[in-house]
């Protein structure tokens, strides 16, 4: 026969007769209830659970039991985890010129020798650690000299033969080839068939005006650097005493082409006027 019971939170249940005596929790709030014995009074609560407040009996409310807290990993541990995943903690100071770390009183990084209070890098400080170097640093090293690298690459550039120099040598080269052939081939010729040539002047001639083509070139690039400049300037330039000031005047931009315009010109005109001659 089931016996009925009723806890003192309010909530009435029925257990089976073979329960009788025994200590269950009530479904409820969770107290133990000693189930009586048929024909006893309905048992109460243990002594030993907690009784609730009144006002949540007489509401038929069970009592919430508190959440179990979490106990927080050790600091050590949280260290050594985020150790493992490559992510350590840093204190103190940060040397600016290696990265690398030192304490807080520190003056001079035992890595690179950087003194903190005057910014200056002892250059005799050498430790074990030298052949060592961290991510960042090696990582800013490796920009600094790919910069180094450009800027010496550039200045290469700029130091060899410019492509003009190497066409004129060129021409130079050809002009006296073709100069030489054709006085070989006049010589061979019999006297009535030989024809007044000067190989001289014609190689004059050849040279003089390559090299004056260089000169006009040259001469144009400073009129359009003083264009570049201003229209002003540009205009002005078109008068040649004043392309020669704006050239020295302003020697880092323009200086270098305006002297090879003057050395190219008086070079090739006066080569012109020596192949002239030389036909008379």
């Amino acid at each position: 026969m089931p016996i009925p019971v009723k806890c003192s939170c309010g909530k009435s249940f029925s257990l089976k007769d073979e329960l009788a005596g025994k200590a269950v929790k009530c479904p409820a709030c969770q107290n133990v209830i000693k189930i009586p014995v048929p024909g006893k009074v309905v048992a109460s609560a243990s002594p030993t659970a907690g009784k609730p407040a009144a006002g949540q009996a007489a509401a038929g409310q069970a009592t919430p039991k508190p959440p179990a807290a979490k106990l927080a990993p050790p600091k050590a541990e949280l260290e050594d985890l985020f150790a493992q995943e490559g992510f350590q903690v840093k204190t103190g100071k940060t040397c600016p010129n290696c990265f690398e770390s030192a304490p807080k009183e520190a003056v001079l990084c035992v890595k690179c020798g950087f003194h903190f209070e005057t910014g200056s890098k002892i250059e005799g400080h050498q430790t074990e650690l030298d052949g060592e170097m961290s991510g960042a640093a090696a990582l800013k090293k490796a920009a600094r000299d790919m910069e180094q690298s450009k800027e010496m690459q550039e200045k290469l550039v700029g130091a060899g033969m410019p492509i003009w120099m190497l066409g004129l040598i060129f021409f130079i080269l050809v002009s006296v080839t073709a100069v030489m052939v054709m006085v070989v081939n006049i010589s061979r010729r019999e006297e009535e068939q030989k024809v007044a040539f000067n190989a001289v002047a014609t190689l004059l001639a050849l040279i003089g005006g390559a090299i004056t083509a260089v000169g006009a070139g040259a001469y144009l690039n400073v009129l359009y650097r003083a264009f570049k400049e201003s229209t002003k300037q540009g205009l002005l330039s078109l008068i040649p005493p004043y392309l020669i000031y704006f050239g020295f005047s302003r020697f880092k931009v323009a200086g270098k082409p305006l002297l090879l315009a003057l050395a190219a010109l008086g070079a090739g005109i006066g080569m012109l006027v020596a192949a002239n001659i030389q036909n008379r």
